[in-house]
């Protein structure tokens, strides 16, 4: 089987070790967390909308890991969902999840995305 990533996980892959590289912060609040991602990105890094892949790609870089739901073992929401109707974030919610908006979560991991 061959995965391939997607254009932007396979730009963050193409920079890495460039000067062009995306330079993630590891001195964050969050240290060795499993997260979780709700809802689809609204931000943007190079001109590229951010998809799942590469949301996780990044979260990777910054030493966290990644869990496709919340479960009773996710440490952190990032939520990315502007209805605030996800069952990732009732699921949060019922068990005490911490919840962080997805711009202050890029901010504090000291990534540069834009709006669209």
């Amino acid at each position: 089987m061959l995965n391939l990533g997607s254009p932007m996980e396979t730009m963050l892959d193409v920079i890495e070790g460039t000067e062009d590289d995306v330079h993630v912060r590891l001195d964050h609040p969050w240290p060795a967390h499993l997260i979780a991602f709700t809802g689809d990105s609204c931000y943007s890094l190079g001109g590229m909308q951010l998809d799942r892949p590469s949301c996780e790609a990044l979260a990777r870089r910054a030493g966290l890991s990644v869990h496709p739901r919340v479960t009773k073992h996710v440490q952190l929401l990032v939520d990315c969902d502007q209805t605030g109707a996800s069952v990732n974030e009732r699921k949060a919610v019922q068990y005490g999840i911490p919840a962080v908006s997805e711009a202050d979560f890029w901010a504090t991991l000291g990534v540069h995305v834009q709006r669209p």
